[in-house]
């Protein structure tokens, strides 16, 4: 069974085609190289190049389209406008630092981390990538993550075997890819000083830092322990990367690129001095886009289940809460960012 040339991998390479183009444009380039939509080099090669929603939609549609075989839930609208930025970035090259303030459970590693470091090594974008955890377990979890996702058919359809274990360097936090760039994963407590890559192309410093939920606990019980994780940042990581190279005025060899992922743990901690650096721009966004307090002090059903819930008077008020919750639901519903968090909201009422 061909997996590949779809009817709806083509009308997805249209769709795309037509963004990126227009309408006539995408049936004379889907005419033209009808031959090789999908394979080495061809038309869907050369569509990812130009949008990373694209990729992620194609060649990693088994982690992000919902199919009749996978437990993938539907994108939201703010999974794309992450992307969009992510092709500001390494696409259109506007800025160098960008950071990205997220809640807990919206996929921001996989979205982001995951999917970004597939296509910059799939392109060899970034000859050397870096990416750091709070605990090493985080870090071993998105090597294997990655490596797998480099194993999906439609990579390797279109790239090639890029994960090579018995010729390259790969365990659990080294991915060394067969077109001789790499991805590094550090727990938070390793240094990264001196970090650089030697491939048969040279020798590289990190051109793609990323740095995923960075900080711990311990990083935010004291003044000095907040300032310190912040320092170590800009001293240690951000030293480590390249300016960029420009030669009669033409970017030869953009800088390196710094992303920082994350939620807040506290004011003053690393997330929070971060975004108010004013080298990185800020891309936030919460589980709602309205003043919660102000929300569920004045809607009235809220306020009355609320007064249910914490009545000593009754003999069960969580129960007879989540009753007068089921029995006004259509009335008490409110919008969130992405369905994950009002299916969370419905099953722990």
């Amino acid at each position: 069974m061909d997996i590949i040339n779809t009817k709806e991998n083509r009308q997805l390479l249209f769709k795309y085609l037509t963004k990126l183009y227009d309408s006539n444009k995408a049936k004379e380039l889907m005419k033209k190289h009808k031959s090789n939509l999908f394979g080495a080099n061809g038309l869907a090669y050369a569509c990812g190049r130009r949008s990373i929603e694209y990729f992620c939609l194609h060649f990693l549609q088994d982690f992000f389209v919902p199919k009749d075989n996978n437990l993938t839930r539907p994108l939201a609208d703010v999974h794309y406008q992450v992307w969009r930025e992510l092709e500001n970035i390494f696409i259109h090259n506007t800025h160098d630092k960008q950071e990205f303030i997220l809640p807990r459970g919206c996929a921001k590693t996989t979205i982001i981390d995951m999917a970004l470091s597939c296509f910059l090594h799939c392109y060899g974008i970034s000859p050397f990538t870096i990416v750091l955890a709070n605990r090493e377990l985080d870090a071993v979890n998105f090597v294997d993550q990655t490596k797998k996702a480099l194993k999906t058919p439609y990579i390797v359809h279109t790239f090639g075997q890029l994960v090579n274990e018995r010729k390259r360097t790969v365990n659990k936090l080294e991915l060394e890819l067969d077109n001789d760039t790499k991805i590094q994963a550090y727990s938070s407590g390793s240094s990264v000083r001196g970090a650089s890559y030697v491939s048969p192309k040279g020798i590289f410093r990190p051109t793609t830092y990323l740095a995923d939920d960075y900080i711990a606990e311990s990083d935010i019980l004291t003044p000095e322990s907040k300032q310190k994780k912040y320092q170590k940042w800009l001293k240690e990581v951000e030293e480590g990367g390249d300016e960029a190279v420009y030669r009669n005025g033409k970017l030869i060899k953009p800088a390196t690129k710094f992303l920082v992922l994350g939620t807040p743990l506290a004011t003053g901690d690393f997330i929070d001095q971060i975004s108010k650096n004013p080298e990185y721009k800020v891309f936030q966004r919460s589980v709602v886009d309205f003043d919660v307090d102000e929300f569920f002090d004045n809607h009235e059903h809220w306020t009355e289940f609320r007064n249910i819930l914490f009545d000593d008077k009754l003999e069960d008020s969580l129960q007879d809460a989540k009753e007068y919750y089921l029995s006004n639901k259509p009335l008490m519903d409110f919008p969130t960012i992405w369905e994950k968090y009002r299916i969370h909201a419905r099953t722990n009422v």
